[in-house]
């Protein structure tokens, strides 16, 4: 008679926590059809390709230290011994600042899911221990942003995405939807899933692209 309480209570309460769930999802209302936002989602995609190489790869060009350019133009003369493993980033780099990489990553991101990534690149975080810092991958010095030569790079190889085999997939709303699709890392393709949220009113990223 106990167990048989039990499956009853543990079955109620199995249909309570779906009731509830259909119902948070039905109040966001449905999924975008696939041909509202393909061109958007994939967008974002490939707009990630470039921020992931920032953030997480080495696609960002430094001056090295024992470059010709360095050595003749002075250029680390002044730059403390502290800062001996960052080297500034050269011109020819598309973003030269915090801010513009900041501003980037949040076009292609939420906010939610990017800025614990923004903070350790750019601020530094303590190990699993709470014992020694890591470094930042990134920091300004004199209004010059420079680059940590021996920042651990995440991102070695490129993963790309197939969009054209982009389907949205439950569970899925108007504010929160999944979509499914194929992804090419080296020679190896396979189905991954990626999520975009609705956030002030822009479609961005959710989920890591590489």
């Amino acid at each position: 008679m106990k167990i048989a309480k039990r499956l009853i209570k543990a079955a109620i309460l199995t249909l309570l926590v779906t009731a509830m769930a259909f119902c948070l999802c039905s109040c966001q209302g449905k999924p975008p059809a696939l041909e509202e936002v393909q061109d958007i989602y994939t967008e974002l995609i490939e707009g990630s390709y470039e921020i992931n190489g920032i953030l997480f790869g080495a696609s960002m060009a430094t001056y090295s230290r024992d470059s010709e350019y360095a050595q003749k133009s002075g250029l680390y003369n002044n730059v403390p011994d502290g800062y001996y493993c960052y080297e500034f980033i050269s011109d020819e780099n598309k973003y030269q600042t915090e801010d513009e990489i900041r501003e980037r990553a949040l076009e292609i991101y939420s906010r939610d899911y990017i800025s614990s990534v923004l903070d350790s690149c750019f601020n530094g975080f303590m190990d699993e221990a709470g014992e020694a810092a890591v470094q930042p991958k990134y920091l300004t010095y004199m209004g010059k942003l420079m680059l940590n030569t021996e920042y651990e790079v995440y991102v070695k190889t490129e993963r790309r995405y197939d969009c054209s085999t982009m389907e949205i997939v439950k569970p899925s709303n108007g504010k929160i939807v999944n979509v499914q699709l194929d992804a090419a890392d080296g020679e190896t393709v396979e189905k991954v899933q990626l999520t975009f949220v609705l956030e002030d009113g822009q479609w961005r990223l959710d989920s890591p692209t590489y």
